[in-house]
C-alpha cells in the first residue's frame, strides 16, 4: 500500500505527524512491513510512506493521483481549509484529515469538518498538543519521546496520554485500510488470472475445433 502525507500549505505538520503515525505503527503494528519512501509499490504486502510535503510538482502529483491513501495535514484555520476543499479535494477518494496545533478560538476541529464537508469523523484526527512531544521534536528527538512514552505506563496520562490515544487510533486505522487494500489487490489478482485461464481455454478449443473442421474435410476428399 502506497500512503502520502501531504499538506496544502507550509508548516502544517506534514513531515511531524508522518514521523510520530509511523512509529507509533512500528510499535503497534511489528506485523507491518513499513517503508520509507521508495517507488511506488505494486502490492507486495508492504506500506510505503512518502513525505510529500507541501504544494505541488509534477513529482508530487504523480504520488499523490497514484497513492492509495493520502493523509492532509491542514491548519485549524477555515480560510485553508476552505481552500482545500475547493481547489484540492480531488488529489484522492480516500483521505485521511490530520488537524495538528494549538487549537485556538473559532479553530476547526472534527465536528467543523463533519458539519459543512459531510467528513466522516473516522477519517478526521486531531492531534493534540503536547509539550512534551513538541519540546522533543525541537531536539530532534521525537521519535524517542514517543518511544520512551509509549513503553511507560505514565506515558497514557495527561497531554501525553491524550497525543498517544489519537495517534494509535489513526496507526490501527492506517492499517485497517491496509489491510482491505492489500486484500482487493489480491481479489483482483485472482479475478484477471481466472479471466486469463477462460481466455486461454476458449482459445485451445477454437484451435482444437479448427484443426477437427480441417481433419474432417480432408477424411471426405476422393481418391482416384
Amino acid at each position: 500500500m502506497n500512503i502520502a502525507f501531504w499538506s496544502e500549505e507550509h508548516q502544517s505538520g506534514t513531515t511531524t505527524h508522518l514521523r510520530a503515525i509511523t512509529e507509533v505503527m512500528s510499535v503497534l503494528c511489528p506485523k507491518q512491513k513499513l517503508m520509507s519512501g521508495g517507488t511506488l509499490s505494486g502490492g507486495d504486502g508492504e506500506i510505503h510512506f512518502f513525505d510529500c510535503g507541501s504544494g505541488f510538482s509534477a513529482r508530487k502529483r504523480h504520488v499523490l493521483w497514484h497513492a492509495d491513501l493520502v493523509v492532509v495535514s491542514l491548519r485549524r484555520e477555515r480560510r485553508c481549509v476552505e481552500q482545500f476543499f475547493m481547489q484540492d479535494f480531488h488529489i484522492s477518494d480516500r483521505l485521511i484529515y490530520l488537524l495538528g496545533g494549538y487549537p485556538q478560538k473559532e479553530a476547526v476541529d472534527r465536528r467543523y469538518l463533519e458539519r459543512v464537508y459531510r467528513v466522516d469523523p473516522e477519517y478526521i484526527g486531531e492531534i493534540p498538543f503536547c509539550n512534551g512531544f513538541y519540546d522533543a521534536l525541537q531536539k530532534g528527538a521525537g521519535e524517542a519521546y514517543l518511544r520512551r512514552e509509549l513503553a511507560s505506563a505514565a506515558g497514557w496520562s495527561g497531554q501525553s496520554g491524550a497525543l498517544l490515544q489519537e495517534l494509535r487510533r489513526i496507526a490501527l486505522l492506517i492499517e485497517r485500510l491496509a489491510d482491505e487494500a492489500e486484500r482487493d489487490r489480491q481479489r483482483l489478482r485472482q479475478q484477471e488470472e481466472r479471466l486469463k485461464a477462460r481466455k486461454a481455454a476458449k482459445t485451445a478449443r477454437r484451435v482444437y475445433s479448427g484443426r477437427g473442421t480441417a481433419s474432417g474435410a480432408a477424411g471426405t476428399g476422393k481418391t482416384g
